[in-house]
C-alpha cells in the first residue's frame, strides 16, 4: 500500500465514524431526567466532586442516547438485532472504562450501582 491509499483509507474511516456519530439524536427529556436521577443516586453512594458528577452525567447520557439509537436502527431494519446488541455492548464497555477512570471504581462496582439504580427506579 502506498501513502496515498493509506491516507485515503484513514480519511474515509474517520469520515464514516463522524457521520455515524452525527446520526445519534439529541437526548430526550426523559433521558435527561433519568440521568439527573442517576447522578443524584450515585452521588449518595460514591464520594464524587461536582466536576466528576458533571462528567459522569455526560457519559451516562451518551450511553442512553446511543442505546436508544442502536435499538431504533434495529427496529427500523438498518441493523440486525445482533449488530445492535454488539454496538450497544461495545459502546457501553467504552463508556464504562471512562467511568472507571473518572471515578476509580471497577466495572463490578459500576454494574452494581447501575443495577441498584434501576431497582430504585422500579420501586417507585
Amino acid at each position: 500500500m502506498n501513502l496515498k491509499t493509506t491516507l485515503l483509507g484513514l480519511l474515509l474511516t474517520v469520515l464514516s465514524f463522524s457521520t455515524f456519530a452525527q446520526d445519534v439524536p439529541a437526548p430526550t427529556d426523559w433521558q435527561r431526567e433519568n440521568t439527573s436521577e442517576y447522578i443524584a443516586f450515585v452521588g449518595e453512594k460514591w464520594d464524587l466532586s461536582e466536576s466528576q458528577k458533571t462528567e459522569l452525567y455526560d457519559l451516562r447520557l451518551d450511553v442512553m442516547t446511543h442505546v436508544a439509537h442502536y435499538k431504533k436502527l434495529a427496529k427500523d431494519g438498518d441493523l440486525t438485532p445482533q449488530e445492535s446488541k454488539a454496538k450497544i455492548q461495545n459502546h457501553s464497555k467504552k463508556i464504562n472504562k471512562e467511568i472507571s477512570e473518572l471515578t476509580g471504581k471497577d466495572w463490578k462496582q459500576i454494574n452494581k450501582i447501575n443495577q441498584e439504580f434501576w431497582k430504585h427506579i422500579e420501586s417507585k
